[in-house]
Formats: C-alpha cells, structure tokens, sequence
C-alpha cells in the first residue's frame, strides 16, 4: 500500500487498532512518513503530529536506534522483511518495549 492509497487507510487503520496493532507507512520517493492513530498514542504524541524518519527514529534510545536503522536500511535494500522488540521512549518520557517490523 502507499500513501496515494488514502481510501484504504481508514479501513485497514481500524482494522489493525482493533487488534491494538499500531502501523506505519513511508513513501521513499516523497521522503514522507505516516503514522496511524495507535501508533501516534503509542509515542504519546497529538493527532496532528507529523514525524520525519528522523524524529521516528529519535523516540528510541541509542542502542535501539541504531538497530531500527540498519534494519530499515537493510530492508529496503534488499527488500526482506525483518522484525525488532526494542524500548521506545514515548514524548512523556515513558519507556515501552515495542515489536517493529516491516
């Protein structure tokens, strides 16, 4: 699915908050990143909120961050799915532990 593909977001958004799956969409020719709304209250942000792949990453400790990095990278590199169980730490300061994966 990509970002142009609006009519299908708010049915698989519902779909997967349901289930208390949190998602996420980047368009790398637009450089663009979107969050549902689950995964917008899982990083304690606003429903306005809008994040860069950099400030994606940032809600993660060091440690972390660098995994997330270099699987996304690798993933879209090679294309091959991969998954994570890293701690995140949420706009309030809380940290979780997250399962990430693409």
């Amino acid at each position: 699915m990509t970002l142009e593909d609006a009519d299908l977001k708010p049915l698989i958004e519902d779909a997967l908050a349901a289930a208390g799956i949190g998602t996420w969409l980047v368009s790398l020719d637009r450089q663009e990143l979107y969050w549902s709304s689950l995964t917008r209250s899982l990083h304690g942000v606003g429903p306005d909120y809008t994040p860069s792949m950099e400030d994606a990453l940032s809600f993660y400790p060091p440690g972390a961050r660098e995994q997330v990095s270099q699987a996304v990278d690798e993933g879209m590199r090679t294309g091959q799915p991969w998954q994570l169980e890293v701690p995140l730490v949420t706009a309030t300061g809380c940290q979780i532990w997250t399962r990430v994966c693409a």
